[in-house]
This record gives C-alpha cells, structure tokens and sequence, in this order.
C-alpha cells in the first residue's frame, strides 16, 4: 500500500527509518491512522507522515523458497514509520527508498 496526504504520494527514506531497519522489511498496520506532522527544519519545510507499522525480522525464510500459509507468523517489532512527499526524496544523504510498503 502506499501513503498518500491529499494530492501528494509519499514515499519511505532508510534515512527516516531506526538505523538497522532495511525497508524491504517494513509493513504498515492500515487499521491505524497515521499524523501529520510539519517540520520546519526539514527540507525547508514539509508535511511529514508519522505511520503506524512493523518491521518483520525476515531471517526465518533464510534458505526458503516457500512457506506454508499455516506457518507461524514472522516475528515482528512495531515501530512508527515516517514519510516524507515523494518529491522531496533524495535531497539528503544517500539511501534506499520505497513507496510501496506491504500491509501487515
């Protein structure tokens, strides 16, 4: 799912994210509303989203192709998210981004 506030897509920075979070490991709880929130110092101005979600320790499908549906559900570690406007992305250090984040 992807995050949109108004006519603006918002997109996922690792930068944003707790050191050590890959993004390709990030869920969203869609269930939870997320906020809004200006931040004056950052990029010069801009709404960024604070979003409520996991982040799913991936190191049980080490080796493994496929999983049974049945198989226990993957640990996780809740944590809040935050996005910035896509167009904003890549105006900091360089990283990894991501617009879509899969649901929880």
């Amino acid at each position: 799912m992807a995050v949109a506030l108004g006519p603006l897509v918002y997109c996922f920075e690792g930068v944003d994210q707790p050191s050590g979070v890959n993004l390709a490991d990030l869920r969203i709880d869609p269930g939870k509303p997320l906020q809004a929130v200006w931040q004056e110092e950052l990029l010069g101005g801009v709404i960024q989203t604070k979003v409520p979600g996991v982040v799913v320790d991936m190191g049980s499908w080490a080796d493994t192709l496929y999983r049974s549906l049945k198989a226990e559900p993957q640990p996780s570690q809740e944590l809040e998210l935050r996005a910035i406007p896509y167009y904003a992305w890549a105006n900091r250090e360089p990283g990894t981004m991501r617009v879509w984040i899969p649901r929880t």
